[in-house]
């Protein structure tokens, strides 16, 4: 999958070569984890127990940690997830661990080509572009 969007920082190393996307799609029971790795189009799925911060922040940087051992490098990592019932103390919980994170409208996605009823499918290539465009750009959907 190719997503036609041009970074907004021209440099060596660009922003989507160290930085781990991370999509959650949350509900009361669990929590779906998307991560797209540097380098790679695929997005690896993982669970978490619905409102378990701390596994949450477990895992993440269980997956940081050894991204940067295999790829050599400091990574940043950028999570986004749909505003709703947990986005804002989730949001609130990652930028205290020092994560990036973005509350998404799903309103602002749909205008990308992506459906409401499909934010986030970690399976569908539109928000898959979704994340990486803000992943590489940070611009704020």
């Amino acid at each position: 999958m190719t997503c036609d969007t041009a970074p907004l920082i021209s440099s060596p190393v660009q922003p989507q070569e160290t930085t781990i996307c991370v999509a959650l799609e949350l509900s009361r029971s669990t929590w779906l984890v998307g991560i797209n790795l540097p380098g790679s189009e695929k997005i690896s799925k993982h669970t978490v127990a619905g409102g378990d911060g701390a596994a949450l922040l477990a895992l993440l940087a269980k997956i940081k940690d050894k991204a940067e051992h295999q790829l050599g490098r400091a990574l940043r990592l950028v999570v986004i997830q749909e505003a709703g019932r947990d986005g804002f103390w989730i949001h609130r919980l990652l930028e205290a661990a020092g994560i990036q994170s973005q509350v998404v409208d799903p309103g602002r996605v749909e205008k990308l080509g992506v459906p409401a009823s499909r934010i986030p499918s970690f399976s569908g290539s539109a928000f898959t572009c979704a994340m990486s465009q803000y992943c590489s750009t940070g611009a704020a959907m």
